[in-house]
């Protein structure tokens, strides 16, 4: 008994040795380090916690703030189509012997689409894109409500993607503010609203993944497309366009426009337009009716390396001035302020340029008219030049009509609509030395093969060669046309005003 009791006493003793030891060490024992080391463990983890709770209590708060000023665009538009013969018994024996009414005749559908937009005043601006409601004659908003309203188009800018509509209600509206302050960051928060894939009232989260991209998908639209689009990982598909994307205080930093998909559905990666830029169109669309864009008439290319080795450019950043165009005043203005090809545009007003899309975000801050400082990099000196910005010329207008695939028109099949034209027309209209032969491009239908080519930029110029084969009117063209094959591509030289000629190719149907 005595030897239990004192074998108890013994452990007690040595365990209380222990336990006095690591209190009053002034060192941390092995033993010490390790409860620290969890205990710190279990902060850092309630910490991680406690964040994304408050992460996940912002999403909710956002999502309850800004979804009331969402809306579900839905819009129609009457299209004009231009058929030949529509035999549904497919041919001999069974063609008709003699021209139908209905044969040669515009025909007439009803086409319908949808998209997002969002509230902006309380009187009931809505920003959206310009391809949902450009070209609708019908437009009708659903509010988170449930509430539709008939909207009305104030106007649309092809060069942007921008457009404004309104509604009219009897009360004051919601509606989200935009950061006009502060320039979003490369992996900042956003979350992107919309109505995608039919899906309403949707919201997505991610983060910005690049800014100022450049994708070349507003080319088709307008020469003077402006693309400096917000790259975000938030899901973006069909239906979200116009939706806003908003950052963690619920303020719209920009609008949901496109995404890079081979699917044609979300892939990884959206394309948002910055709210600064869409608040100046929007802005010029109220007071103005149209949006007054001004433009320098200079062509620019990114400078690539070889580039910086031929001029000897000290620094890596400008870009390479590789010819001119018109403003709407009939000149230049980079021109007419003395800048030349192979010219490197420095800095505008002391803000370094540093590709073409920075230019173009540049320059859109400035209205026409405005006189601005150029530093340009020529003969390994920098110059100064004053420039007054010019007016971009309206938006070419495209032919709102659906393909033909009649052959004997397969110009048109592709989606060109073209003539015969008169030299000396050409040489009134400014030509300096137009071709002799040749057509006329007159305009691009929209959707065609043509349109996605981009060839809408060309309205105006001249086709001279298709394939090998010098075209002499538009009889030859279309004969040469019907020599190739289903699906070849063959390609058109293009001339313009300036005398020089671009290659487009393009697959026959």
């Amino acid at each position: 008994m005595f030897r239990k009791v004192f074998s108890i006493l013994s452990l007690f003793c040595f365990f209380s040795f222990l336990l006095h030891s690591y209190e009053s060490a002034p060192g941390k024992t092995k033993f010490q380090k390790g409860i620290g080391k969890s205990v710190e463990k279990d902060k850092k983890a309630n910490d991680s916690l406690d964040f994304l709770i408050d992460l996940n209590n912002a999403f909710i708060n956002i999502s309850e703030q800004v979804n009331p000023s969402i809306v579900y665009i839905q819009v129609g538009e009457q299209v004009e189509m231009q058929r030949g013969s529509q035999n549904p018994f497919g041919g001999w024996p069974f063609d008709f012997p003699f021209e139908t009414p209905e044969q040669n005749q515009p025909q007439q559908f009803w086409r319908e689409g949808s998209g997002s937009g969002f509230i902006v005043s309380e009187d009931g601006f809505i920003l959206t894109n310009d391809h949902v409601v450009g070209t609708a004659d019908e437009i009708n908003v659903t509010m988170f409500n449930g509430d539709v309203y008939p909207a009305k188009l104030i106007g649309g800018d092809p060069s942007t993607d921008v457009a404004l509509i309104k509604i009219d209600a009897d009360f004051n509206l919601p509606h989200l503010k935009m950061d006009l302050k502060n320039e979003p960051k490369v992996g900042q928060w956003v979350l992107a609203f919309g109505n995608p894939l039919q899906l309403r009232f949707t919201v997505t989260s991610g983060i910005i993944s690049a800014m100022s991209r450049n994708l070349g998908i507003l080319r088709n639209s307008s020469t003077w497309a402006i693309e400096d689009f917000i790259q975000t990982d938030a899901a973006i598909n069909p239906g979200n366009s116009g939706g806003p994307l908003v950052n963690l205080y619920g303020e719209v930093i920009g609008i949901n426009s496109a995404l890079v998909s081979d699917t044609g559905n979300f892939a990884g990666y959206g394309f948002a337009i910055p709210i600064k830029l869409a608040k100046r169109v929007m802005d010029d669309l109220i007071e103005f009716g149209e949006v007054r864009r001004a433009v320098a008439g200079v062509m620019v290319a990114p400078v690539q390396d070889l580039d910086r080795e031929a001029l000897g450019l000290p620094e890596d950043f400008g870009v390479l001035v590789s010819g001119f165009v018109p403003s709407d005043e009939g000149w230049s203005p980079a021109e007419k302020a003395g800048l030349k090809q192979l010219d490197v545009i420095w800095t505008i007003e002391d803000e370094r340029v540093k590709n073409p899309s920075s230019l173009q975000k540049i320059i859109s801050s400035y209205e026409p008219g405005d006189v601005i400082m150029l530093q340009v990099y020529r003969d390994k000196k920098i110059l100064e030049f004053s420039m007054t910005l010019g007016t971009a010329p309206k938006p070419k207008q495209e032919t709102i009509v659906a393909e033909t695939q009649e052959k004997g028109n397969i110009l048109s099949a592709i989606g060109i609509e073209a003539s015969d034209f008169v030299a000396e027309d050409l040489i009134a209209a400014g030509w300096p030395n137009p071709p002799k032969q040749g057509i006329v491009i007159n305009s691009i239908t929209r959707g065609s093969s043509a349109q996605k080519r981009g060839l809408v930029n060309f309205v105006g110029y001249i086709i001279t060669h298709i394939g090998e084969y010098e075209i002499d009117n538009l009889n030859m063209a279309i004969e040469v046309l019907n020599q190739f094959e289903a699906g070849t591509i063959v390609y058109l030289n293009i001339i313009g005003p300036d005398g020089y000629s671009t290659p487009i190719s393009i697959r026959t149907p």
